[in-house]
């Protein structure tokens, strides 16, 4: 019987299992079933996202994470940026985030690189800083970091 996990198996998730283990841990849900219920997924599912050969979350998921648990979801994509929510100095500016990761996705296609939506939002999320700091995204920025990307992948 077909479940509703639409994890993506196509990249291990050695990335991403400590800290979404250590979200999961800071927010209470030290059994992982209890966090399974509550977004109505499979007990395996989230324990897998915590194994680090186990399946990466999909790019929703981990945003349902960040709100659920109160860590940032830049941390919890990167590693970068404050860990917890209260300890960002400033708000998520979610419009210009959503324009960097269209942007990757934009160039990523006119040079012929496919990514899965984490692997894309780890390059959007130093697109958006750009973004903030200069108050623009540029093309030929995304362009560089899909590059970089590309050769230490």
């Amino acid at each position: 019987m077909p479940t509703k996990n639409t994890e993506t198996k196509a990249e291990p998730n050695n990335r991403y299992a400590e800290r979404i283990s250590f979200a999961l841990d800071y927010a209470g849900y030290n059994k992982r079933v209890e966090y399974a219920r509550l977004r109505d997924l499979s007990g395996p599912t989230v324990t897998g996202w915590c194994r680090p050969n186990g399946a990466a979350p999909s790019l929703d998921s981990m945003a349902k994470l960040s709100g659920d648990t109160g860590i940032t979801l830049e941390w919890l994509i990167n590693g970068t940026g404050p860990r917890i929510q209260e300890a960002a100095n400033t708000p998520m500016d979610t419009p210009l985030l959503i324009d960097a990761f269209k942007m990757i996705l934009e160039q990523g296609e006119v040079l012929g690189h496919k990514n899965n939506p984490l692997t894309v939002l780890e390059m959007a999320i130093p697109l958006y800083h750009y973004g903030l700091d200069t108050h623009h995204l540029d093309p030929k920025m995304a362009k560089t970091l899909i590059e970089t990307r590309r050769m230490t992948a």
